[in-house]
C-alpha cells in the first residue's frame, strides 16, 4: 500500500477540519516515506500558512517547483498566497505562470481576477471571471468576485444577476445581501434593497450590523 498518499490523504482531512498541527504532522511522514511527494508539499504549505508560518509554506511551495517545474499547481498556490500578502506583483507572476502551464485552470483565472480588482481593473477582472466560470460553472467565489467587478463598472443589472446565483445557491452569505442591495439602490429599487438589509441583519445580528442600516430598516 502507499502509506504516504494516505498519510497526505489523511492530513488533508485534518486540515479540512482545521486541525493544523495534525495536518502538518501528517504530511511529514508522507514526506519521510516519499520525500518527492509535491501534493504532500503543497498540502503542507497550505497549513503552514493558515498557522501564519509563512517562510515554511513559501519554502514548501519552492520545493514542490523545484522538483516538477511543469506542474501549474504550486504556481497558483504560491501566487495566491503573495497576493494574500498584498504581494499583487509577484501574484501576478505566479498566477500567469500557472495558466501558462495549464489554461483550463479555472482557479487560476478567478484569483487572476481578484488582482485586477485589487489593481482596479475591473473589466479585465470580468474577463477573468468569465473564463474561470466558463471552466467550473460550480465555482460561487468567482460569481461573488464578478459582481463587485460589475459593481465597480456600473453594471448593476449584471451584479444584481451574480448576487442571484450566489444566494440561490447558498442563501446563508449575508454580504450577498449587502452587495445586492447596494446594486438595487442604485436603481432605485428601494424596495428590494430595504428588503436585502432586512435580511443581512437577520443573519448577522443586529450587533454587528452598521448603525446606518439599523436606521434604514425601522
Amino acid at each position: 500500500p502507499d502509506f504516504a498518499e494516505a498519510y497526505n490523504n489523511r492530513g488533508s482531512e485534518f486540515y479540512t477540519y482545521g486541525s493544523l498541527e495534525d495536518s502538518i504532522a501528517d504530511f511529514n511522514r508522507a514526506l519521510e516515506i516519499n520525500p518527492d511527494y509535491i501534493d504532500a508539499y503543497i498540502n503542507r504549505a497550505s497549513s503552514r500558512a493558515s498557522l501564519g508560518d509563512y517562510d515554511g509554506a513559501y519554502d514548501d511551495l519552492n520545493h514542490a517547483i523545484s522538483l516538477n517545474p511543469e506542474n501549474a499547481d504550486p504556481y497558483m498556490n504560491r501566487g495566491t498566497l503573495k497576493l494574500e500578502q498584498g504581494d499583487t506583483v509577484g501574484a501576478l507572476d505566479d498566477l500567469n505562470q500557472a495558466l501558462e502551464l495549464d489554461p483550463e485552470y479555472a482557479l487560476a483565472y478567478m484569483n487572476r481576477g481578484n488582482i485586477r480588482v485589487t489593481e482596479g481593473d475591473f473589466q479585465q477582472a470580468i474577463e477573468d471571471y468569465d473564463r474561470a466560470i466558463a471552466l467550473d460553472a460550480d465555482l460561487l467565489n468567482a460569481y461573488y468576485n464578478r459582481a463587485i467587478a460589475k459593481q465597480n463598472s456600473e453594471d448593476f443589472e449584471g451584479a444584481i444577476a451574480d448576487y442571484n446565483h450566489v444566494l440561490s445557491v447558498d442563501p446563508s452569505i449575508a454580504d450577498a445581501y449587502w452587495g445586492r442591495a447596494y446594486n438595487y439602490e442604485e436603481l432605485s429599487r428601494f424596495d428590494e434593497a430595504l428588503a436585502d438589509y432586512q435580511t443581512y441583519v437577520t443573519l448577522v445580528g443586529e450587533a454587528n450590523a452598521p448603525a446606518w442600516m439599523l436606521e434604514r430598516i425601522t
